[in-house]
C-alpha cells in the first residue's frame, strides 16, 4: 500500500469515495478490496496475487507501479468518520473524514 485518499469532508448521506494505491510487481496483482463497516468508521484491506505460487521458475519484471482503486462508503452519521487500511506487518495507513 502507498497511500489513502479521502476528502476532509462529505455530507452525511451522500457517498464517501476513497481512494487507495497500491504498488504491485511483475508477478503480483491487485484482486480486490475488502471492507468493514460501522457506523463511526471503516476498516479496508488490499488483496492480490502473487502470480509465483505454484509457478516454479517464474521470472518476474522487476517493475514496480502505483495503481489507484476506488472504494465507497455511505456514513449515515454525522462526526468523525475514520478509515483504517491494514498493511500487514506495517503500521496502518488512516484517514478521517468529518461527515456534516
Amino acid at each position: 500500500m502507498d497511500k489513502i485518499d479521502a476528502p476532509a469532508t462529505s455530507p452525511v448521506g451522500s457517498p464517501l469515495t476513497v481512494v487507495l494505491t497500491v504498488l504491485v510487481n511483475g508477478c503480483q496483482s491487485f484482486d480486490h478490496l475488502e471492507a468493514t463497516s460501522v457506523a463511526s468508521g471503516a476498516s479496508l484491506t488490499a488483496w492480490g496475487v502473487d502470480h509465483t505460487i505454484g509457478n516454479k521458475g517464474v521470472v518476474c519484471p522487476e517493475i514496480i507501479r502505483s495503481e489507484a482503486h476506488s472504494y465507497q462508503f455511505n456514513p449515515s452519521a454525522r462526526g468523525a468518520f475514520q478509515i483504517t487500511v491494514d498493511q500487514g506487518r506495517l503500521p496502518p495507513l488512516t484517514a478521517t473524514v468529518q461527515v456534516q
